[in-house]
């Protein structure tokens, strides 16, 4: 699919970037039945992280947890919580319970769900964030481990205003890099009183 895959995951690592394939790749091999093929071939290439999720697939949580006992010998693993679809819900409960499931089984992070529209898992289908989740989550789980999808810049402003600066954020768009910094070191009216803030909370 991609041209050149050796050299760019050596320029990720020159550059101290940790570079890993998707969730939606493991489900692939999966439905396939060629996961030991897959983890073969990412160690041929030296990846050292891959993502268990069940965003696509509805893999069974004890199936999971399972493969990241046995996967987290030779790789650091990223899990995911949450569904690409809009129409499939959680409760709080159980949004908790499995993040810290997968966390216990050996994963450094837990992604949660939120698609690249921000259509689903944290979010409604109307794009807004589930901030009571959202709160519940970070008041009983340690923010560190969580790496919240946030597409918008609307999302990552809310993230870092409730969590802080630091936070751990995904589906940034390539574009929305530079700007997302600035947004962190309140560089950007939204933002502009984070650090100030931060400080006054330690």
């Amino acid at each position: 699919m991609t041209p050149n895959l050796r050299k760019k995951i050596e320029l990720y690592k020159e550059y101290q970037i940790k570079p890993y394939c998707g969730g939606t790749l493991f489900e692939k091999c999966f439905y396939q039945n060629k996961v030991p093929e897959y983890l073969r071939h990412l160690r041929d290439l030296g990846i050292e992280w891959i993502e268990i999720s069940n965003g696509t697939l509805d893999i069974p949580l004890q199936e999971r947890l399972q493969m990241i006992s046995e996967i987290k010998k030779d790789f650091h693993v990223i899990a995911e919580v949450g569904s690409k679809d809009s129409n499939k819900d959680m409760d709080i409960c159980d949004w908790k319970e499995e993040i810290n499931l997968l966390l216990q089984a050996g994963c450094d992070y837990v992604i949660t769900e939120g698609r690249d529209s921000g259509t689903s898992g944290i979010y409604e289908k109307s794009g807004s964030i589930r901030s009571g989740l959202i709160q519940e989550l970070i008041k009983d789980i340690d923010s560190k481990k969580i790496i919240f999808e946030a597409p918008t810049s609307k999302h990552q402003m809310y993230f870092i205003r409730e969590v802080g600066p630091n936070v751990n954020l995904g589906n940034v768009r390539l574009q929305d890099v530079l700007v997302l910094e600035t947004q962190r070191r309140g560089l950007r009216s939204e933002t502009f009183y984070v650090e100030e803030d931060e400080c006054k909370s330690l």
